[in-house]
């Protein structure tokens, strides 16, 4: 769930092992010379075709820690990629995750309606 730490404590967690981390966004970010609300633009659809594509380039990877966006779950496609995985899920309740996010502009899925009701939909 976005806003939920995903990043932060992947870096930490891939820090302690030793181990490289991936954050998806960013990786994306990287290759496409674009921020991921700029990526929206083109379309939800093509963003995850996109994302999906990148978390099976790295998942194919050993001694990794990989943060996925937040909507990774939302193609049912990913579900058999991140079986094959150890995953870590954090929990954060809505109303954390709503102060937390409060004044980021930079999720797509949050720029139009409602914060609490889009998380509410998501979660």
């Amino acid at each position: 769930m976005m806003g939920s730490g995903k990043s932060s404590t992947g870096k930490a967690l891939a820090d302690s092992l030793n181990w490289t981390f991936y954050d998806i966004d960013n990786e994306l970010e990287k290759d496409h010379n674009l921020s991921i609300s700029d990526m929206f633009i083109n379309g939800e659809p093509q963003f995850r075709e996109q994302e999906t594509k990148k978390l099976k380039e790295i998942a194919l990877k050993d001694c990794i820690v990989c943060s996925t966006g937040g909507g990774i779950i939302l193609d049912e496609s990913n579900h058999e990629i991140l079986k094959q995985s150890f995953c870590v899920y954090l929990y954060a309740s809505i109303d954390s995750l709503c102060q937390r996010l409060e004044d980021d502009d930079s999720r797509p899925l949050l720029s139009n309606g409602n914060k609490h009701e889009v998380l509410q939909n998501i979660f």
